[in-house]
């Protein structure tokens, strides 16, 4: 939905763009690895969403994914595919 603006599940164009979100503290939900209890702001992996307003389809993003300590996460992989051709 990020680039088309349409949803890819009910084609819906209506999408809506949420630039951050807030958890009810309104702390901005990101992905981040840290020390338990640390509660201050992150400095990276701020996620944004759209969503479909005709079936409430949501995607999520994080921005700036490759600074994202995983390595320091229990379990935490990168999964790499095999990249396809286009169908032609």
């Amino acid at each position: 939905m990020r680039n088309s603006n349409q949803c890819p599940k009910c084609s819906g164009v209506e999408i809506l763009y949420l630039p951050e979100l807030t958890d009810s503290e309104r702390d901005k939900l990101a992905a981040y690895v840290g020390p338990p209890g640390w509660t201050s702001v992150p400095h990276f992996g701020i996620v944004t969403a759209y969503v479909c307003l005709g079936c409430g389809y949501t995607e999520l993003y994080t921005a700036d994914p490759r600074s994202i300590p995983y390595r320091e996460v229990p379990g935490a992989k990168i999964l790499k595919g095999t990249p396809q051709q286009p169908y032609r």
